[in-house]
């Protein structure tokens, strides 16, 4: 499956927060988010699951990625 967004969207707040990405298992987890990766909501995460240990709740595990993009200096003039 794959989401296909022009470059003036993301960026755009009045667009982008409402338009969510929902993916989950079918086990009880399960990803959402913004398109623009600002988590807005308590439940928007990577990763959110349920711990039965703690009674089945769900749980954020993983709220974010940021990505770092390194090269040659001189290689995007």
């Amino acid at each position: 499956m794959s989401y296909q967004f022009g470059k003036e969207q993301p960026v755009n707040l009045e667009y982008s927060l409402n338009r969510e990405i929902f993916r989950s298992n079918r086990a009880g987890s399960y990803a959402s988010f913004p398109i623009n990766g600002c988590n807005t909501r308590k439940y928007h995460g990577r990763l959110v699951c349920p711990i039965e240990a703690f009674g089945g709740e769900q749980y954020v595990l993983l709220s974010g990625i940021d990505f770092t993009v390194s090269g040659m200096p001189n290689l995007f003039l």
